[in-house]
């Protein structure tokens, strides 16, 4: 069947991804148990070095964020300092969304309701994501409904990109070659064209010669990264080009040059973005009309919830989803990528040779060329 195949050569595109050496070996997902309200460990040491994560912040007043910051801060009047906490609640089962918001506020002090908040309803797991800057015992009545709300970052390597500016005419990058796209294409006439590829990175640039505007699609709501159709960066833009640029005799091809791209801009240069972030671009992507989602982004915390979105998604709506296996050159199990029904793609360069930097491990199910991607100009 054409759609499957294309979805084997979508998943085989390279995504240049990448996470730091000091990431933890897997961690039981017995530890992500419920959290007791005031009781849990929110280290917050970020997986990905200085030097290998965005340098150039974003300064665009009008970019919407995720969250009210990690650097956030409230100094009580006994001086004791509270650092932002992120939390997940779950509603009860057959509970209504709004009345699971309303007994959610209705346990928080009056006192405490300032440094407070309610983020946003995760529709797919049925849950409220929030945030509070105030001692943790207020979530106590809750008790077993809370759970951690792990950190997520992007996943890439810039040194694995390589950007051409003056290529004369269209290049075909030697992964298209090695995931027999164009064989695809000849076979079953078609480059993609009624496919819609979710991708959630950092945006995308509109207005880039090698995309066809209009084939571009995002999220516009107020509980991701806005804009979607802007991208400092240039990650999303490449994964976007890699997937479905234009043949258009200029630039590169992509793996599916007809396929549609839908952007849920997770991440931008100002901030950080965790697991109910993820669990809302899912969403957005759903309701997009995604049926592949790519992902190059992750962390070393697996979470069971987490875990059963992307098997609902698999089982219950038939999308593919796939993530990057991770670039720490070891065998550490990261996330989502390492969840069972996500496949997991490593990286081999031109020579069929695995990565240097490629994480194996035994949920890895496919690598696919990975090192010095060609890639348009952002």
């Amino acid at each position: 069947m054409y759609i499957h195949r294309l979805f084997f050569s979508l998943f085989l595109a390279s995504y240049a991804t990448a996470i730091d050496k000091h990431s933890n070996h897997r961690k039981a997902e017995e530890n992500h148990r419920p959290l007791r309200a005031g009781r849990s460990d929110d280290t917050k040491e970020s997986i990905i070095p200085p030097e290998l994560g965005i340098r150039v912040r974003e300064d665009i007043e009008h970019v919407r964020e995720l969250s009210f910051g990690d650097e956030a801060v409230e100094i009580d009047g006994e001086g004791t300092v509270h650092d932002v906490k992120h939390r997940i609640i779950f509603c009860k089962d057959g509970e209504e969304e709004l009345a699971c918001k309303k007994r959610i506020l209705d346990t928080i002090p009056n006192e405490s309701r300032e440094s407070f908040r309610i983020n946003n309803y995760l529709n797919l797991i049925h849950a409220f994501a929030v945030e509070l800057n105030c001692d943790e015992s207020v979530l106590d009545p809750l008790k077993d409904e809370v759970f951690d709300d792990p950190p997520r970052e992007t996943m890439h390597i810039k040194e694995s990109i390589e950007v051409h500016r003056n290529l004369q005419g269209q290049s075909i990058p030697y992964g298209i070659a090695m995931v027999k796209a164009m064989d695809v294409w000849k076979t079953y006439n078609n480059k993609g064209e009624n496919v819609r590829v979710c991708v959630m990175d950092t945006g995308i640039n509109r207005d880039h010669p090698d995309l066809d505007e209009d084939r571009l699609f995002g999220y516009d709501g107020n509980e991701l990264v806005q804009p979607w159709y802007r991208d400092v960066d240039g990650h999303g833009t490449h994964v976007s080009g890699t997937i479905a640029a234009s043949d258009n005799n200029q630039g590169v091809v992509g793996v599916a040059p007809g396929a549609e791209i839908f952007t849920a801009r997770v991440f931008s240069t100002n901030g950080r973005f965790y697991s109910s972030n993820i669990i809302t671009a899912l969403q957005a992507c759903k309701d997009g009309g995604a049926k592949v989602i790519s992902m190059s982004l992750g962390g070393p915390y697996a979470v069971s919830y987490e875990r059963q979105a992307y098997t609902d998604l698999h089982e219950k709506f038939g999308i593919v989803t796939v993530a990057a296996s991770g670039n720490t050159g070891g065998t550490q199990f990261l996330y989502p990528a390492s969840y069972n029904n996500v496949i997991s793609v490593g990286s081999v360069n031109w020579n069929y040779d695995r990565s240097s930097f490629s994480t194996r491990n035994s949920k890895v199910d496919v690598a696919a060329p990975g090192s010095s991607v060609v890639s348009h100009k952002s």
